[in-house]
């Protein structure tokens, strides 16, 4: 934390800091409740609304997003939180990402925050299997949008030619 607080200090003093866009969670989902890990995350939380950037995007598949609402209330419009939907269909989530939150769960979070007015970023990616494509897809797209600001998209693709064409 002490390198973090280093470098939000420097972007600071260059002036460069309400500027600067923050990406947390893009590798690791920070709000898991693994007791260390969720110490670091509330430090990092702490950090974030002492030196505010000018954009913090948060993502999470986990509603413990929810446990730091202060802080992203603290930084206003200056926050988003992504929250990957990749299905409606929880057999689906959890063929496909075992242990992770249910999507019920996470989609209670998502209503939660925005009434609170925090940005929420449903993110389909990849787009698992939720139900029969024509007859479901109009309930899915509902769901996105009763429970988002935003909604992004986007398709698990193995870099084959041939895939990418069907795709």
């Amino acid at each position: 934390l002490t390198a973090l607080e280093g470098h939000f200090s420097q972007l600071r003093k260059a002036g460069v800091l309400g500027e600067t866009v923050l990406y947390f969670g893009t590798t690791t989902d920070p709000f898991l409740s693994l007791h260390k890990k969720f110490d670091i995350t509330m430090g990092v939380m702490e950090l974030f609304e002492r030196y505010v950037p000018g954009r913090t995007v948060f993502q999470t598949r986990s509603p413990m997003i929810i446990s730091v609402l202060p802080a992203l209330k603290a930084l206003g419009e200056k926050a988003v939180v992504v929250m990957p939907i990749e299905s409606i269909s929880e057999r689906a989530i959890s063929r496909y990402t075992p242990g992770k939150p249910k999507i019920g769960e996470r989609l209670v979070a998502a209503e939660g925050l925005r009434r609170q007015g925090v940005k929420v970023n449903l993110s389909v990616s990849p787009v698992l299997p939720y139900g029969d494509p024509k007859r479901d897809a109009w309930d899915f797209a509902e769901v996105l949008d009763r429970h988002a600001d935003y909604v992004t998209f986007g398709a698990l693709a193995s870099g084959q030619e041939s895939d990418e064409k069907q795709l």
